[in-house]
């Protein structure tokens, strides 16, 4: 059986290669090993030749198949994290509204609402701090975004909204 220009060349890339043996490549092209042996001294190929390139290239797909599980890993650690946070403050929202209608309502504020209020806006803080942290490095690894851009687009969340001079006073003195 004749064997085709496009066997031949597949035969020849494997052969370069030098991936696969002699007896391998023979077996799954269905050809003899004195018949590969023919057309390598016919087209002057030498086994292994190209096997540094077509190694590089297989070690160049491995790494980007595993930075791509990684960015998707990151990707779902960062929504799950961003999700949390957006449940903590939204809560912290709902606390701080709670307390503007007292003031409206000219309700006295107590401390124990300050307290209340600054114990879910302080955690909430420090995971958007992390988060802020951890996802623009991510994303500068990456190559995703300039800096400048990263800092344009982050809210900025005023922590003593809705509470009084005192009340800040009073939190300052506890980490002092």
């Amino acid at each position: 059986m004749a064997l085709s220009e496009k066997q031949i060349l597949k035969i020849k890339v494997e052969f370069e290669a030098g991936k696969l043996s002699r007896s391998a490549i023979g077996k799954r092209y269905k050809v003899s090993q004195p018949t590969i042996r023919k057309l390598a001294e016919q087209g002057n190929w030498a086994y292994g030749k190209n096997f540094k390139k077509v190694s590089e290239a297989v070690e160049l797909k491995s790494i980007e198949k595993l930075i791509g599980k990684e960015v998707d890993k990151t990707t779902k650690i960062n929504d799950d994290l961003l999700a949390n946070i957006t449940f903590v403050e939204n809560i912290a929202k709902a606390y701080l509204h709670e307390l503007a209608m007292n003031k409206k309502n000219k309700e006295k504020q107590t401390k124990e609402d300050a307290d209340r209020i600054f114990s879910f806006l302080k955690p909430l803080k420090i995971a958007s701090e992390t988060f802020n942290m951890n996802y623009s490095n991510k994303r500068k690894a990456f190559g995703m975004d300039r800096e400048d851009e990263l800092k344009r687009s982050a809210p900025y969340v005023d922590p003593t909204e809705g509470l009084t001079e005192s009340d800040i006073d009073a939190k300052l003195a506890d980490f002092q």
